[in-house]
């Protein structure tokens, strides 16, 4: 077995070949459940880890073909200043050098568990993981973004201290092409009644679903309310996560915010799926009724109009990212799918002119790049302040 040495803020393993191929030799098939109206799957546990210990947080990451980023995403989780983790891999059938470098890895750190199962996307990935975590909390990362080193230190302690259901915290925006970061808030704490460290559905009212956007990845949930309510993800190519985090928000009773950034998210990479979003506008359309479902089995009626309102936004979001074959297709499968709700929300599904979207796209651009310019000295300012927080740190250390 793989001995795993901690010091400072890194980790050094021993390991022999005998453990790889000991570890190896545990693989077994596991079933796994997922979202209501999704079939069960199975998954492989390639490498089971061998922890003695009952993790704090089980850190779940859905990998499929992210072998340019793995390493930094993998590096910014195992040196967590919390130490008592477990970190779930699931190799969602990677055709790169995904797999090899998630074994590397488990080798060389003992907390490290690795499955693999055929590609059926990220959500069904993340329900294999939940499928065998053991920790209190659970944190749903993405393999192609990474963390802050204290993220699940902070997020962990917030939460066992208020017993909390869901913890979020703010994310930015880091450009694959430029190198440099981008603020953009993830987290909108001024909605949130300044007087409520803890909080829920009857605090925000018709805000809910506002505070925060819909992934994952800036969460910390209790595993045992996740598993209590039935929470588990789609098996889309898109939108997977909206039906859980929507459905998570409207059941929780705690729920809390850090405002700080700890998640650093990739974009302008190749690895998104969004590029290529106008395909799969429809998934928004399974996520609602995901959710719909949830409200109406846990007789939260007076969330309904809510619901509606909000995803009113998003099927006009996802259908602005569609060509017009594109956005022709999505009407028509919607409105087959929704019968007499689509009258409520036909109004989404309109076209643009040519020439709005056109000036819009360009109006855009050009907002990006003056926002880019005026920035600049924030994240400098931001950039500044890490490093003093960070010198304070080590200094308290020593």
């Amino acid at each position: 077995m793989a001995d795993c040495i901690y010091k400072g803020d890194s980790v050094m393993v021993k390991t022999t070949n005998k453990a790889v191929k000991k570890t190896t030799k545990s693989s077994k098939i596991i079933t796994v459940k997922n979202a209501a109206g999704d079939a069960d799957t199975t998954a492989k546990i390639l490498v089971q880890n061998h922890i003695k210990y009952t993790p704090r947080v089980s850190v779940i990451i859905p990998v499929y073909n992210v072998e340019k980023y793995l390493r930094e995403c993998l590096d910014s989780i195992i040196n967590q200043t919390l130490r008592e983790i477990e970190i779930i891999c699931v190799d969602d059938g990677s055709t790169d050098d995904s797999l090899k470098i998630l074994q590397e890895y488990a080798a060389k750190d003992n907390r490290i568990t690795v499955i693999t199962q055929e590609n059926q996307y990220a959500g069904v990935a993340r329900n294999a993981g939940l499928a065998v975590a053991r920790g209190e909390y659970l944190s749903f990362l993405d393999s192609d973004d990474f963390f802050e080193p204290n993220m699940l230190a902070e997020m962990y302690a917030k939460s066992a201290k208020l017993g909390l259901d869901i913890c979020v915290c703010d994310a930015d925006m880091y450009n694959d092409i430029t190198k440099t970061y981008q603020i953009q808030r993830f987290l909108y704490p001024d909605i949130i009644p300044q007087n409520k460290a803890v909080f829920n559905k009857n605090d925000l009212h018709t805000r809910l679903y506002d505070f925060t956007n819909a992934a994952a990845w800036t969460k910390l949930y209790s595993r045992e309310f996740v598993i209590k309510n039935n929470l588990y993800f789609q098996g889309l190519h898109t939108c997977n996560d909206i039906g859980m985090e929507f459905s998570a928000l409207s059941l929780a009773n705690k729920i809390s915010i850090i405002d700080k950034v700890f998640v650093h998210y990739r974009y302008q990479s190749n690895t998104q799926v969004s590029s290529a979003r106008g395909k799969t506008a429809i998934n928004i359309i399974y996520a609602y009724y995901y959710i719909k479902q949830h409200l109406i089995d846990n007789k939260l009626h007076n969330l309904l109009d809510v619901l509606n309102n909000k995803i009113k936004h998003n099927i006009k979001w996802e259908n602005s990212c569609c060509s017009s074959q594109d956005a022709k297709k999505f009407r028509a499968q919607a409105k087959q799918i929704m019968k007499d709700d689509f009258k409520m929300f036909q109004s989404c599904f309109k076209s643009e002119n040519f020439l709005v979207h056109f000036f819009k796209h360009m109006g855009a651009l050009i907002k990006s790049k003056v926002k880019r310019t005026w920035e600049y000295p924030i994240r400098v300012h931001e950039k500044h302040h890490r490093l003093k927080d960070k010198i304070r740190e080590i200094k308290k250390s020593k």
